[in-house]
């Protein structure tokens, strides 16, 4: 859901931040 430099597990979708 946020920008993070893991798997975001909220969002289900690989984010990089």
């Amino acid at each position: 859901n946020r920008v993070r430099i893991f798997v975001d597990t909220v969002a289900g979708t690989p984010t990089i931040g």
